[in-house]
């Protein structure tokens, strides 16, 4: 995708398919030409015009809205044309097959959006929301999305954006001014200053990991012994039988996966198979797959019954899941005349009746979020896995200088100088303060056509 591009692009802005209105998006130096010629009309800026719009024989396609934005007081900072028809695909491809004939280009994904970062009428951070908001799977994920598309996030990374330019402008004047190192006290209060810098960013990241889970989802497996009831949960949790129930032993073989929203959070539910011994040469290869599950889900429900407990949960059966994120859940107490008191029990419910799954979700919830952090009334950190691979540098940057400088060498100014440059690049880069041509054309490449 070229960054100079001054030609003039159109696409249809809507989704494919059958709707009430479909919009068809023209931007660049043609618009006002183009507006013309199709609407047979002269249009004032920034007004809703009735007309119908013709084709290059005369005839009408279709009658709807145009309206006319001139620069730079529009999205793309370029003169815009918006047309406004009913929602049939045939008629939006007339319209748009119009358009072309008029001058205009097929636009690239995400390349009104290109230009409206190149034209500074929005950073990458906000442009970036646009797509989340528009791929949103859950409100938690909209508002978020919102939020960081009114600069909110774009602001905190300015903000210690420029605390770590000033820590470099700093070092750089002892360059020009000293041959030797920083003095203890200088090297004392950057310390100070970049420890301050460090948990702040740390925090970020945290708080960052938990937005990605609003984003791309959760996996979340269910695991336990044959006959604790794992598929009825999958069940009961999804309100459908996405899963097989049966009395007999080793029903579920492979993994059953179904997407359900859990307290605002998109989920990837996993029912797998039940564990225990056998020579069955399925089951085992399903106990496999149940195994890779484990490993690579971000939470485990691990699923005991009442005869478990009544026996004690014991640490052998932690034990295979030690190190993972995991929440003991208590099935069947439908058939128990009270609740059991047992300290490694997390949520006791029933899979057959429905009690205790309300529980069973907050503390879902709760797991994956770790806290209140994920919601946007409380958070402005909305980020995506571009902004955390380029805190991540930025934190190994700045937690470099510490190290060296805890050492009894220590960092020479020239690189503490340049670890801090390299940190500050890291956060252009988030913005688009600082960015090349591949960095935009593959976020960029992302977006739909018409966005």
């Amino acid at each position: 995708m070229s960054l100079k591009d001054g030609d003039t692009i159109a696409a249809i802005a809507t989704a494919a398919g059958k709707a009430g209105i479909g919009v068809v998006r023209i931007s660049g130096p043609a618009v006002f030409n183009i507006a013309s010629q199709i609407t047979h009309t002269t249009l004032e800026p920034r007004k809703a015009h009735h007309c119908r719009f013709i084709d290059a024989q005369g005839h009408v396609i279709d009658e709807g809205i145009a309206i006319l934005y001139k620069a730079p007081a529009s999205f793309s900072g370029e003169d815009i044309l918006e047309l406004q028809t009913h929602g049939s695909p045939i008629v939006l491809d007339l319209i748009l097959e119009r358009v072309l004939q008029l001058g205009a280009r097929p636009a690239q994904p995400g390349e009104f959006s290109l230009r409206a970062f190149l034209n500074d009428k929005y950073d990458l951070v906000q442009l970036e929301a646009i797509a989340d908001l528009v791929a949103s799977s859950s409100k938690l994920a909209a508002r978020g999305a919102q939020r960081a598309l009114q600069g909110e996030m774009s602001a905190k990374f300015m903000e210690i954006a420029e605390r770590i330019k000033r820590l470099r402008i700093h070092i750089e004047a002892e360059l020009d001014f000293a041959d030797e190192d920083i003095d203890v006290s200088s090297r004392r209060q950057l310390e100070q200053n970049l420890q301050d810098l460090i948990r702040e960013i740390r925090q970020i990241k945290k708080d960052a990991q938990h937005s990605i889970c609003l984003y791309e989802g959760a996996d979340v497996a269910i695991v336990g012994q044959t006959n604790v009831g794992k598929s009825s949960l999958l069940n009961k949790l999804t309100q459908r039988d996405a899963a097989i129930v049966n009395p007999q032993p080793g029903t579920t073989r492979d993994i059953v996966r179904h997407d359900l929203i859990i307290e605002g959070i998109p989920i990837r539910l996993l029912d797998t198979a039940g564990l225990r011994e056998t020579e069955d040469p399925i089951e085992q290869e399903g106990m496999r797959r149940t195994e890779q599950a484990v490993q690579s889900s971000d939470l485990l429900l691990l699923l005991v019954d009442t005869r478990h407990a009544i026996n004690g949960i014991t640490p052998a059966m932690l034990e295979q899941f030690s190190g993972r994120t995991m929440l003991v859940v208590l099935n069947k107490i439908d058939l128990l005349d009270a609740p059991i008191d047992d300290p490694a029990i997390d949520v006791q419910i029933s899979a057959k009746t429905g009690e205790g799954l309300e529980t069973l979700k907050q503390r879902i919830k709760t797991c994956l979020t770790r806290s209140n952090t994920l919601d946007p009334e409380h958070s402005i950190v909305f980020a995506n896995r571009r902004h955390l691979d380029a805190m991540n540098t930025v934190d190994e940057m700045l937690s470099e200088i510490i190290s060296s400088d805890s050492s009894k060498q220590g960092l020479k100014l020239e690189l503490i100088a340049e670890n801090l440059h390299l940190a500050h690049r890291a956060l252009e880069n988030i913005t688009g303060a600082y960015s090349n041509e591949a960095l935009l054309s593959d976020i960029f490449s992302r977006f739909c056509i018409g966005k």
